[in-house]
């Protein structure tokens, strides 16, 4: 297959030839030939490199929402880029990695909420703790007695609230 390159330089030259002969038919039908080769190759040039600009501007907007942690965005964007050419790898393997980012911040968001639950239970048993030890030492036994429980009703493997229970 001719490139570009060649057909450039068969155009060139039929134009010298027919500024040599002027008016040969042959060398006239040859050079419109060249050029329209020419023409469909430039075409066909410029639309590959549109669609290589337009994937090369898709990866760098998903890249940048990628770096942004904007996962779901970033995915988006890099699909689109396979759209234009479903062979590059890369986007595959961002794909990939954005997907398993998104798990990890998943399970750290579990692991958060978990943590504040934890940490809300803990300020309520202890809360109970100290109302009943407030209540025990005014003498106030079935009232001790009723947040000690609701203590050990939060936090069952404690031993202190059961302790002060039996006392």
């Amino acid at each position: 297959a001719m490139s570009t390159e060649d057909f450039q330089s068969a155009v060139d030259n039929y134009k010298l030839a027919r500024d040599i002969i002027s008016d040969n038919k042959e060398m006239k039908k040859k050079l419109a030939e060249a050029q329209e080769k020419l023409d469909a190759l430039l075409s066909a040039a410029d639309a590959e490199a549109a669609e290589q600009k337009r994937y090369d501007d898709i990866i760098t907007r998903a890249d940048s929402s990628f770096e942004n942690e904007d996962y779901d965005l970033a995915i988006n964007h890099y699909n689109s880029a396979l759209e234009i050419f479903s062979s590059e790898e890369y986007p595959i393997s961002q794909i990939a990695l954005a997907e398993e980012r998104i798990k990890e911040l998943e399970e750290e968001k579990i692991k958060d909420s978990a943590s504040a639950e934890q940490d809300l239970i803990d300020v309520n048993y202890q809360k109970l703790i100290d109302e009943g030890n407030a209540l025990f030492t005014s003498e106030e036994l079935i009232k001790a007695k009723d947040a000690y429980q609701a203590a050990l009703d939060l936090k069952s493997s404690e031993k202190y609230p059961a302790q002060r229970i039996i006392r």
